[in-house]
């Protein structure tokens, strides 16, 4: 599934950010029941594929457009696979990308062009197993976006940079996600679950009631930037993974490390209930990176099976409130 912006059909069929009719019709479509997705056997494998380059305005300087998916449907299945006779292949379940720089520029902070995917589902697997790379959603690039919330939540996007606003609907409903990205070639790392990269984002929406997030693999968030020959690191935007979980039971857990580089800004909010949140894995540090888990009233445990490790020169964020 590829989404490609198209700058004639934005210009003639949208408001200056690219948003078509489609596009706002169909993020608050009523749910098909059940959708799987697969692919496989190439070089390079991708379940659901958005990305973007914009296109340059010469009147206002700015980069305007943007390629944007909505998938809604109450079971969704995502399923990449490169085969055992692919050779080195890559793959990835969910991608949103901008190929803009995680590094600041302060001549194009003001970029428009987004890539944004939204899969609107009440039970998520997806599944991804490849020789050299594996990763389940990846947000890579500035204003490139992968947001997941239940059928029943409706969003309405006022503003273009990211800005999304609640209507008054509650999703009542549990969301139970599955990600899962396992690398089968010889000597291989972990595969990635999730990946926020770049100035990306990734934002996994919960519910009011019990809810299960599940990440099979390595986490990965924030710019990978080297010091200069003096021991300065370069400014970069801010990426970022956040899993809301709102009220109810929740059960999350990440098996696989956490790694946060420069910029790399991981966030837990799991509101009101009995809550368990487990990593089984490390939590890597680097300079600049944040760590933020909350989980609000309730009953609730953080269980971290393996160490905390810092590296790079500067300050690094960690906070953990399990409420009272």
């Amino acid at each position: 599934f590829v989404g490609s912006y198209d700058k004639a059909r934005a210009e003639s069929d949208s408001d200056y950010w690219g948003n078509t009719i489609a596009w706002e019709q169909g993020r608050n479509a009523e749910a098909m029941e059940k959708l799987n997705i697969s692919a496989g056997g190439a070089r390079d494998n991708y379940g659901v594929e958005v990305r973007s380059t914009g296109s340059y305005d010469d009147w206002s300087g700015e980069t305007k457009g943007g390629a944007r998916a909505v998938i809604n449907a109450e079971t969704l299945n995502i399923n990449v696979d490169g085969g055992a006779n692919s050779g080195a292949s890559s793959g990835y379940g969910v991608s949103a990308s901008t190929g803009l720089s995680g590094l600041y520029d302060s001549n194009d902070r003001y970029s428009r062009t987004q890539a944004e995917v939204t899969l609107k589902t009440n039970d998520l697997n997806v599944n991804v197993e490849n020789t050299v790379k594996a990763v389940g959603l990846s947000a890579d690039g500035r204003n490139s976006v992968v947001r997941i919330m239940g059928t029943e939540e409706q969003y309405v996007n006022y503003e273009p940079e990211n800005s999304w606003e609640p209507l008054d609907i509650t999703q009542d409903k549990s969301v139970n996600v599955v990600i899962t990205a396992k690398v089968t070639g010889p000597g291989a790392l972990n595969g990635i679950a999730v990946e926020a990269i770049n100035g990306g984002m990734v934002s996994i929406n919960g519910s009011t009631v019990n809810d299960s997030i599940i990440l099979n693999g390595d986490v990965v968030v924030g710019t990978n930037v080297q010091p200069d020959e003096y021991g300065h690191y370069p400014s970069t935007y801010e990426s970022r993974l956040e899993i809301l979980t709102d009220a109810g039971d929740d059960k999350l857990a990440i098996n696989g490390d956490v790694n946060l580089n420069k910029g790399g800004y991981f966030q837990v909010e799991t509101g009101e209930g009995n809550d368990r949140f487990e990593i089984n894995g490390n939590v890597n540090l680097a300079k600049g990176g944040y760590f933020d888990i909350e989980t609000g009233e309730g009953n609730d445990s953080f269980i971290l099976n393996g160490n905390i490790n810092g590296h790079g020169h500067g300050s690094s964020y960690m906070r953990i409130d399990t409420g009272a």
